[in-house]
């Protein structure tokens, strides 16, 4: 049922995103991203999905997904932090008829998160969701009408707790992907 319904909503929104802004409204692609947390020890490279939406006068929505993990390490604790991103944007072209235009892009997200806690004392195994926010803007290449090539920084702000310890999974996420339109 819930697949079904999934594939009802995208036919709707591809087909209005098509009557808004003309042909080749609609792209699917992928991209590599680099994401670093304030409080990791390293940054992590992953790959994920986007799916991208023209509305029109160079505005347009965006949903992607990725899948990433974090490791937060002392002598006292290991922290290890699965997550899976789902976020939606918002991005405004700033010359939308050029062939390389600067954007702007903002949302919020949902952060599906698994947390594994270790101490000497502890070990726990916590899962949740969280609701986090981003900005950011970037540079898009379009080559031809159904091309797009992208490269952004994204600011992100999401805050994770288990037990009493809240972790800081603030971060910077720098994404360069393809997207083909139909």
């Amino acid at each position: 049922m819930r697949q079904a319904l999934c594939i009802a909503v995208a036919i709707l929104v591809g087909g209005t995103a098509s009557t808004l802004a003309g042909a080749n409204a609609v792209g699917v692609g992928a991209h590599v991203a680099d994401f670093k947390a304030s409080d990791a020890q390293e940054g992590k490279t992953f790959i994920g999905g986007q799916l991208r939406l023209k509305l029109g006068g160079g505005l347009g929505l965006e949903a992607s997904i990725d899948y990433r993990e974090d490791r937060y390490e002392s002598a006292e604790q290991q922290v290890m932090l699965k997550s899976v991103p789902l976020l939606f944007s918002l991005t405004a072209e700033l010359l939308p008829r050029s062939p390389i235009t600067p954007y702007l892009l903002g949302g919020g997200g949902f952060y599906f998160t698994k947390i594994r806690l270790k101490t000497d004392f502890v070990d726990i195994d916590d899962s949740q969701t969280k609701f986090g926010y981003h900005l950011g803007g970037g540079v898009l290449v379009k080559p031809g009408s159904r091309i797009g090539i992208h490269a952004d920084y994204r600011y992100t702000a999401v805050s994770i707790k288990i037990s009493d310890l809240k972790f800081d999974a603030n971060g910077r996420m720098i994404t360069a992907g393809l997207t083909v339109y139909f």
